[in-house]
């Protein structure tokens, strides 16, 4: 009698796999990201981008038959073949194609790879859904090449009848070198584009000469040569863009800025360099690294609405609008985070592709057709499966197999490229988040780095590829 109660509550009480999770990692779509490594690099003048394929048939690789029986060794590597295709500029102005061949695992039953009859099974990584914030000052977004950190700090002010005033001023740090926001705006809009932007209109915050007083205007003299003039009335609602601009002009002449050439790119090289003879290279050198934040791999990561992630200046002018939301975002909340797998397997190719695009756009003489091979020249069909093997997130496992659910396909990291590195994994990573319950297991910890590696839930809702929650921020939607 005991023995039918407990089944018929078992029975009453089913707990349902959710396949769509157990099979997230054969739902990746390799070709999706392959294709955006690929159009990263047409920033290069004179390559574009054709298209990929993958070719799945392995007996394409080596066809092995004995009496019309197709076979192979349990020691062979079961591999895909993609396939990419682009077109470059030569030198007589004609164009020519070229198509280079990379081979890649094959997911086996959905757990493991097969490299040289080793079993290696890939888990996956989890990230920040793409920033993630330290404390209340700083709100870092993720990109593939380095990350763009926006850090704000009150400054205290007053003006000519000396009424206080505090606001944020808002800096970025490239290059361990910390500059104020407006300058790199400025290297792209007017001050008067700058300002609309930011909702201010141009006749209610002006720069000039120290005047005598405006009507309707409260006056901050910064120097004998610069005040500006803000609408009394609005003052308050535009603090933080005061503050910035006070910092940014408090050591400014407005004359010198209105008759100087190329004045803002001057002033960034000289936040990057004591040699004036440099200023104009090295600040064009260092908007190229700021623009190339912004690439294709990135932006695809990014849910927040197309407007904000055409470049990295509408980037950084999203965060600056949006900084109280991001910087009170939770890093260990999984509404903020995400899953990826093929992602970060093809990290190699990303970082090959970024290095050469480095070199070429920072190359002092015409692009020429040499130039434009060095992509390909040296990239062998073996280059990404070569730099998997010394992967520390590709499991080796030689007793992988299709029955090891939890340890082939439910295990997630923390760790690896553009997530968590040992040395960044603080006590507040280890910490159980109440989002965790009903998703990842409570009790599973690993020896060597308890909360660096989790344990997915067979259970657990995973209503879209790579996240957690399906519907993205609707504040972030908005232009």
């Amino acid at each position: 009698m005991i023995n039918e109660y407990y089944k018929n509550v078992q029975d009453c009480n089913t707990e349902d796999f959710n396949e769509d999770l157990i099979f997230i990692k054969a739902r990746d779509d390799l070709k999706k990201y392959i294709d955006n490594i690929c159009k990263s690099i047409e920033i290069i003048d004179g390559i574009e981008y054709i298209g990929s394929r993958i070719e799945s048939d392995e007996s394409t690789i080596k066809n092995r038959s004995f009496n019309g029986v197709e076979w192979m060794s349990l020691t062979d590597s079961r591999l895909l073949q993609i396939f990419i295709k682009f077109k470059i500029l030569k030198d007589d102005g004609s164009y020519t194609e070229i198509e280079k061949m990379l081979f890649y695992p094959k997911l086996v039953d959905n757990y493991y790879f097969l490299l040289n009859g080793n079993k290696y099974f890939p888990i996956l990584q989890m990230v920040d859904e793409f920033s993630y914030n330290m404390g209340t000052t700083d709100v870092i977004i993720k990109s593939t090449l380095m990350p763009l950190r926006v850090m704000r700090s009150p400054l205290s002010f007053s003006d000519d009848n000396e009424n206080n005033y505090t606001g944020y001023v808002f800096k970025t740090k490239l290059f361990k070198v910390d500059t104020n926001v407006l300058i790199y705006l400025l290297n792209k809009f007017s001050i008067v584009d700058v300002l609309r932007i930011f909702g201010v209109n141009e006749h209610e915050l002006l720069i000039s000469k120290p005047n005598q007083a405006i009507d309707s205007f409260t006056t901050f003299n910064l120097n004998k040569h610069t005040s500006i003039y803000v609408k009394t009335d609005k003052i308050n609602q535009h603090l933080d863009l005061l503050a910035t601009l006070i910092d940014l002009l408090r050591d400014e002449n407005i004359d010198t800025i209105n008759k100087t050439e190329n004045f803002w790119l001057l002033k960034l090289g000289s936040c990057f360099t004591n040699n004036s003879s440099k200023f104009i290279e090295k600040a064009e050198k260092v908007l190229l690294s700021f623009s190339r934040l912004m690439d294709v791999v990135t932006q695809h990561s990014m849910r927040i609405h197309p407007h904000h992630k055409k470049d990295t200046f509408n980037l950084l002018i999203f965060i600056i609008k949006n900084f109280n939301k991001l910087v009170s975002r939770d890093n260990n909340d999984i509404r903020n985070k995400r899953l990826r797998m093929h992602e970060y397997l093809t990290y190699s190719l990303v970082n090959r592709f970024s290095n050469v695009c480095y070199r070429m756009l920072n190359k002092n003489t015409p692009l020429t057709e040499s130039n434009r091979m060095e992509f390909f020249s040296s990239l062998s069909p073996g280059f990404i499966v070569k730099n998997l093997k010394t992967s520390e997130l590709l499991r080796y496992n030689n007793s992988v197999n299709c029955l090891d659910l939890f340890n082939s396909s439910l295990k997630v990291t923390q760790n690896g490229p553009s997530a968590i590195t040992n040395g960044d994994f603080r006590i507040s990573h280890r910490k159980i988040h109440p989002s965790f319950v009903g998703v990842f297991s409570l009790v599973f910890a690993s020896q060597s780095h308890p909360g660096e590696t989790l344990m997915l839930t067979p259970m657990a809702k995973l209503k879209d590829t790579g996240w957690f929650f399906s519907d993205p921020d609707p504040d972030f939607q908005k232009i």
